[in-house]
């Protein structure tokens, strides 16, 4: 047989994930280099949880069928930790799950791969392992994703090549995080799904929103119905823009006068609405944005 050509199961951000460090905020004088590198049988209360860990909810019925399985079979695959410096205690990168069930079933020994990470590799990493392996709910994702952007400073064409996702994809689930906070909670209970969720976020208005979000979850709409309803709420006249409005002639006036442009000026019978300014050059935009600002 020839040799093997598939990919590694977690993409190809987990190789230099996996490659040893040398600079971070662990030092390898910390401990013994021979640890690193090495599976240790590890007490699981010596190992403390990761704080970057980006699940938030663990299901109790699937750890109660993991812990019986680590119960009849052991651990088959080890948890991943680091040395925490000058303490006898290691701090958990991936694994929360098989080490909460090794609790659970009183476990007095868990094997553990020990290697480097400064804080930015720990959250990669417990973000690529969930990920492809636990299922995160869709708020956890975006929650997971935007920490990623925020606090490594990536922009999602980065971070969609870190962790092997499309760019839309990341943008999609970001996007999530504007929802209404019950809507959130309903997609992180997984009573609705991320495509759900991702028509609901295309709907402008939060009234709408979830007016439209307790339709899906009385009458049980599937995705499609619901891109359907929201196609036809947005297609319908109260959404659509209403130059009628007595108001729109003179503010249009008075602002065109104050900004020396010609704007455009939309609004609708809600009221929501949008307000488009033009400029002809970087100096035209600059004295715009100074009569706005006051700022000279």
């Amino acid at each position: 047989m020839g040799k093997s050509t598939k990919k590694p199961a977690l993409g190809k951000g987990l190789d230099s994930i996996l490659r040893p460090l040398n600079s971070g905020t662990q030092n390898p004088k910390d401990f013994s280099p021979s640890v690193v590198g090495r599976v240790l049988h590890l007490s699981p209360h010596k190992i403390k949880v990761n704080s970057k860990q980006p699940r938030l909810d663990f299901d109790t019925t699937s750890l109660e069928e993991l812990a019986q399985s680590i119960k009849l079979h052991g651990v088959i695959q080890p948890i991943t930790v680091r040395k925490c410096p000058k303490t006898p205690h290691y701090e958990l990168i991936s694994g929360e799950r098989r080490l909460r069930a090794a609790k659970i079933v009183g476990l007095k020994n868990i094997p553990s791969y020990v290697r480097m990470a400064h804080d930015e590799e720990m959250l990669q990493f417990a973000l690529i392992e969930n990920i492809h392996r636990a299922n995160l709910n869709p708020i956890e994702v975006g929650l997971t994703f935007s920490r990623l952007t925020e606090e490594l400073n990536l922009t999602h064409s980065q971070l969609s090549q870190m962790i092997a996702k499309q760019r839309s994809t990341i943008t999609n689930y970001i996007r999530l995080l504007k929802l209404p906070d019950v809507i959130q909670s309903a997609l992180g209970q997984q009573k609705i799904s991320f495509g759900h969720g991702r028509a609901l976020v295309s709907i402008e208005n939060k009234h709408e929103q979830l007016s439209v979000f307790k339709k899906i979850i009385s009458g049980g709409l599937s995705v499609r119905v619901t891109e359907r309803l929201i196609k036809k709420l947005k297609s319908s006249p109260s959404q659509k823009p209403v130059t009628s409005d007595p108001l729109i002639p003179s503010t249009t006036k008075t602002l065109n006068q104050f900004l020396n442009t010609k704007i455009d000026f939309k609004l609708t019978k809600k009221g929501s609405g949008f307000i488009k300014i033009p400029f002809r050059s970087k100096k035209d935009l600059l004295s715009i944005l100074q009569k706005i600002t006051g700022e000279k």
